[in-house]
This record gives structure tokens, C-alpha cells and sequence, in this order.
């Protein structure tokens, strides 16, 4: 139940930052790999079929990341909307025949005042 749960949040978390994302370039904002010159405001994203699935273990540091195109350069919405993030957000998504994998490095200045969620 705990690895469902954890695919769930996992997912979620993606849904967010994409959508972040997506809505950043609605505004201006610059990419990290997604873009399309051709047209304005359309943002594509280039998925990477995995040689080898990534561990699936809470760690981002296997060379089945290192395959994945990086994606950051977000914006913030608060407190100084449309500004870029003042903590530095990537993420990178690898595929194969089994499933798809979503990683995000969510990087902060002061991890120690980084309050834990209930698992």
C-alpha cells in the first residue's frame, strides 16, 4: 500500500510542476528543454526511452537519470509573480515497455526547516 501511495503522490507532484510549468510559458517564461520556436506558447517535452529502468528508491543519482533531458527554468507565483523561483525545480521522465518514470530534484537553501509529511 505504501509504494501505491507513493506512485500516487509521485504522480501529483508532476501534474503540479507541470502545470506550473505550462502556465509559465503561457506568461514568458524561459525553458529547460521545453519549447517549440514554431509555435508561441506551445511547450513539448522530448521523453527519453530508458536503456535500463531507473531504481525506483527515492534517489535520483543512478545513470538511468543521467539519459533524461533536465527540464527547470521555472517562475514563481508568489510572493513576486512571474519572477524566476527562488529555490532551483527540475525534473526529467524516462519510459520503457513496463511504465513511466518521473524524477524531481526540489532543491532548497535550508532543508532543515523542511517540515516531514506523515507516510
Amino acid at each position: 500500500m505504501a509504494s501505491r501511495a507513493r506512485a500516487t503522490l509521485l504522480a501529483v507532484c508532476f501534474l503540479l510542476v507541470w502545470a506550473s510549468y505550462a502556465g509559465a510559458q503561457e506568461r514568458g517564461g524561459t525553458s529547460g528543454g521545453l519549447s517549440d520556436p514554431k509555435v508561441a506558447g506551445t511547450r513539448t517535452l522530448a521523453v527519453t526511452r530508458a536503456a535500463e529502468p531507473p531504481v525506483v528508491d527515492g534517489s535520483l543519482n543512478d545513470s538511468a537519470w543521467a539519459q533524461a533531458e533536465p527540464v527547470g527554468g521555472f517562475i514563481q507565483r508568489t510572493p513576486r509573480d512571474g519572477e524566476p523561483a527562488t529555490q532551483e525545480t527540475r525534473f526529467r521522465v524516462l519510459y520503457d515497455e513496463k511504465a513511466l518514470y518521473v524524477g524531481v530534484w526540489l532543491h532548497d537553501s535550508d532543508p532543515g526547516a523542511v517540515v516531514q509529511g506523515e507516510a
